[in-house]
């Protein structure tokens, strides 16, 4: 069973729970008592302007950061304590907003570093090949990352992260700098986890692909959640327009 299944299977509550998150930096506050929840399997698009604090509540649910108040639940376990490595295993992925593959190796060997850290006993380079197919990267499994184009490169960059087999996938901006059809491909390979059982949660400034990817949209505005609800209702809410718009 995929760690995905597992967890799953043991869920009684929401996957993710954070419930009054707060950070600060310094008088600062970044994150002001965040509540959000994601299930198992949901596509999760969370949006909101440049420096309303998405960035830092991914880093505390990954672990890069620690919330100073507040709490994080994942299928049961309190995250507070748990380092980043010890979240994937757990079952919590994410892609970064800069893509960082090692440069110098190649794009299959780039996908069987964290199958390896997985500690997966099988054929990884079966697996880390049929990983690259699925994100159509299969034709440029010998090339070096460093060789790859952007979109190519942020392929990888999700492949990376589904080797994992996370329960959650957290996508950060996997679409920053592309053309349309570019965000596309990007966008069929996270519509794809749903088959799998991976919750995704997606932040993005593309509004077109929020639209299309997201069951549910949550806004945070200046650290605050503004709102949270279906697509076309939340993009309605008069804060959102404020903040997005202006007055």
């Amino acid at each position: 069973m995929a760690p995905a299944a597992k967890v799953e299977a043991r869920m009684t509550g929401p996957l993710l729970a954070a419930d009054g998150v707060t950070k600060r930096f310094g008088g600062f506050v970044a994150l002001d008592r965040v509540d959000l929840s994601i299930s198992a399997g949901e596509r999760l698009g969370l949006i909101g302007p440049n420096g309303s604090g998405k960035s830092t509540l991914v880093n505390c649910i990954s672990g890069t950061m620690r919330n100073d108040a507040g709490s994080l639940r994942f299928a049961g376990h309190d995250l507070r304590p748990l380092a980043p490595h010890r979240r994937i295993r757990l079952g919590i992925a994410r892609s970064f907003q800069i893509p960082r593959p090692f440069a110098s190796m190649t794009v299959l060997d780039n996908v069987c570093v964290p199958l390896l850290y997985a500690a997966r006993h099988h054929d990884v380079i079966a697996e880390a090949r049929a990983l690259l197919a699925q994100v159509g990267l299969l034709a440029r499994a010998d090339a070096r990352s460093g060789e790859l184009t952007q979109v190519d490169m942020r392929k990888l960059e999700l492949a990376r992260a589904i080797a994992s087999r996370p329960a959650l996938l957290i996508a950060d901006e996997a679409m920053a700098g592309l053309s349309p059809a570019e965000v596309d491909e990007v966008l069929a390979i996270l519509l794809a986890m749903k088959e799998r059982g991976v919750a995704v949660m997606m932040i993005e400034h593309i509004m077109r692909a929020v639209m299309r990817f997201s069951e549910r949209v949550v806004v945070l505005v200046a650290g605050r959640k503004v709102a949270d609800g279906p697509p076309d209702g939340v993009l309605r809410n008069p804060e959102v327009e404020r903040a997005y718009l202006g007055h």
